[in-house]
């Protein structure tokens, strides 16, 4: 699906005539699909014509989607608070531990492996998934913001 905005200026000549106060148009669109990464902001001439691209970028709209290269600070020591340590300053947090089940608040005491002390060129919800382990699986409540980490039965 294409999503296409066209926002156009005319910059006009205060010298001019108004037959020529189209000397310097300036074209503004952001164009692209939803399964490019939209480029912050791009600039190039077009016949005649400037093209501005201005748009945010993936991971601003898909925080859990932010690749990051990460060593867990050793003061880390379960897998609870290496999720928290994961999500924080993502915008979304793990489900409150009153809502939780006893088997995921299990999870969460558990220690930390070593081998999951360190995450390179990983998406957040990538690494979120690694700790969970295979017994669980992790689900995404985008209205509120968090992160549900549920047993498999």
């Amino acid at each position: 699906m294409k999503h296409t905005k066209i926002l156009s200026l005319l910059l006009f000549s205060s010298t001019s005539s108004f037959a020529h106060q189209v000397d310097n148009p300036l074209v503004i669109d952001t164009s692209f699909t939803e399964t490019e990464s939209p480029i912050t902001t791009k600039i190039s001439p077009m016949n005649g014509f400037t093209q501005i691209v201005i748009d945010t970028t993936q991971e601003q709209k898909k925080p859990l989607e932010t690749v990051v290269t990460l060593e867990l600070p050793m003061d880390i020591t379960n897998v609870g608070q290496a999720m928290n340590y994961v999500l924080q300053n993502s915008g979304f947090h793990l489900q409150p531990l009153s809502e939780t089940s006893s088997d995921t608040i299990y999870l969460y005491t558990i220690d930390l492996p070593l081998g999951h002390r360190l995450f390179y060129q990983a998406t957040i919800n990538q690494i979120i998934e690694t700790l969970a382990g295979e017994g669980y699986e992790v689900v995404v409540n985008h209205v509120r913001r968090e992160i549900q980490v549920t047993p498999l039965r």
